[in-house]
């Protein structure tokens, strides 16, 4: 008494688990990719490849995220997809990129904000 007879669940289907596997991109493929970019799309994808910040992680980047004297660019919590804010050294290639782009940036209150077409 009490018990039941078969399990309530029994017939419940499981969702599906994709396992998607991570790409990025080749050696040989990334010069390709930039060969193709104009100017100013050129600097996002080149800050998107060396940071893995997502689109809206770099549409939001404002200046006073990036540091370059202590060699550091953060995403804001409001901004990342965990709602986790993150800081990530800036290396030379990135660091020179950042610098063309902030000299360029004049006063926008994004760093990667362009009249230019992309």
């Amino acid at each position: 008494m009490g018990k039941l007879a078969d399990h309530p669940g029994k017939m419940v289907k499981f969702l599906k688990n994709p396992q998607h596997k991570t790409r990025f991109l080749s050696e040989e493929e990334e010069p390709r990719l930039l060969t193709v970019c104009s100017p100013a799309l050129r600097r996002v994808v080149q800050i998107g490849l060396l940071t893995g910040f997502r689109r809206q992680e770099m549409a939001s980047l404002r200046p006073e995220d990036v540091d370059l004297e202590r060699g550091t660019v953060s995403v804001a919590a409001c901004y990342s997809k965990n709602g986790e804010s993150r800081t990530l050294p800036v290396g030379p290639r990135l660091k020179e990129i950042l610098q063309e782009v902030l000299a360029a940036q004049g006063d926008a209150p994004t760093v990667l904000l362009s009249d230019e077409p992309v």
